[in-house]
């Protein structure tokens, strides 16, 4: 049995990054659309909805409805602390990059679009520390 730099059998890399890309296909044929838990609120998502329906403006326009608006203004904002207000605009705590990339591929794929960045970046991270 071959043996890496690191004291590891190759096949354990092989065999991780495979059981991860297993995983993300899974999600990507099991959850259902606009129905997921995150830790972030959903506000990249939010985002790249947003491009992805042409509107470039890098705050978060969630609605129109005065109702909504007020509640909002006395402190019921769903994206809590994700998204401050600045000139009476609610911005994203997140760069604005990575949902502008992203955009283009929910655009064209849907859900599966979501992935089509961060699936390569994964398993090239996983390959390049794996390899250290």
């Amino acid at each position: 049995m071959s043996i890496d730099s690191n004291g590891r059998p190759p096949w354990l890399l092989r065999l991780t990054t495979a059981a991860g890309l297993i995983f993300l296909l899974a999600l990507l044929c099991l959850i259902r659309p606009d129905v997921y838990f995150t830790g972030d609120s959903g506000v990249k998502k939010l985002l790249v909805e947003q491009f992805a329906a042409g509107a470039l403006h890098i705050d978060v326009n969630l609605t129109d409805v005065p109702w909504v608006k007020a509640l909002w203004a006395r402190g019921l904002y769903p994206l809590g602390d994700f998204a401050y207000l600045l000139d009476g605009k609610r911005h994203i705590i997140f760069p604005y990059v990575f949902p502008l990339f992203t955009a283009p591929f929910y655009a064209l794929l849907g859900l599966p679009g979501l992935y089509v960045l961060p699936a390569p970046s994964g398993t090239t991270t996983s390959a390049t520390v794996g390899g250290v």
